[in-house]
């Protein structure tokens, strides 16, 4: 017996888009007072404070949202030092820190979470063919 199955995603943009995000210029890490701090109430959005910075803090954001961070600015993905996903804490590498981005995007585990049930469409090219032997 062979069947073709047509994958449908269940997904649900569930939760708040507002965040906040703090910049930390005088030492790595994010204890004590910030550089500079945003609130947004949208996502997809690059944060470019002036000049550069050495950590940057996502905060009063869903643990699934997608973070990245850039050590240049404009928030280019050839300039992505990290990405991780929530309220979290990043710290410069060998290089300071000018951009940093909060994506719409949600993990795939928020995607496929049980009882969501936003279907997505998905080509036939896309189709998985799946042998499950001969029947008996």
């Amino acid at each position: 017996m062979k069947l073709t199955f047509v994958a449908l995603i269940a997904a649900s943009i569930v939760g708040s888009n507002a965040f906040t995000v703090q910049t930390f210029t005088n030492a790595r890490g994010c204890a004590g007072s910030p550089t500079n701090e945003y609130r947004f109430t949208n996502c997809n959005v690059c944060i470019q404070p002036p000049g550069t910075f050495q950590s940057v803090r996502f905060t009063d954001m869903d643990t699934n949202r997608r973070v990245t961070i850039h050590n240049q600015k404009n928030c280019t993905p050839g300039s992505q030092t990290g990405q991780g996903y929530g309220p979290s804490c990043w710290n410069q590498g060998a290089t300071v820190l000018q951009s940093a981005f909060v994506s719409c995007d949600l993990s795939f585990a928020a995607l496929t979470k049980a009882g969501n049930n936003t279907d997505v469409e998905v080509s036939s090219d896309e189709a998985v063919s799946i042998d499950l032997g001969s029947e008996a």
